[in-house]
């Protein structure tokens, strides 16, 4: 609420959390998807090699399965003097690790 009270609403907490979970639970599901078709696309057609850009999110899981398979890679990201949505999202990550 505005005006200087803050009502905590325990269930709207609840649920709000829980849309979260499931949020990163599915974007953690596409992790692998992605790192498989980007190879699959990398050995395809571009001789070996390729730009791969992915957002924050899905950075680390498609970073350890290219260095799963001993792929050689650059990882190039932006310096913004403000927060961006993934360092919103990074944020939430670290915090819900220790949930």
């Amino acid at each position: 609420r505005l005006g200087g009270q803050f009502r905590l609403d325990a269930r709207g907490l609840a649920q709000s959390l829980q849309r979260a979970r499931t949020f990163y639970q599915l974007a953690r599901q596409r992790d692998i998807p992605y790192a498989d078709i980007s190879l699959a696309r990398i050995r395809a057609g571009s001789g070996g090699v390729a730009a791969v850009v992915v957002g924050g999110l899905h950075a680390p899981a498609i970073l350890h399965g290219f260095r799963q398979r001993g792929l050689s890679y650059i990882v190039v990201t932006p310096q913004l003097a403000i927060p961006t949505e993934a360092e919103r999202c990074r944020s939430m990550r670290l915090a819900e690790a220790y949930i």
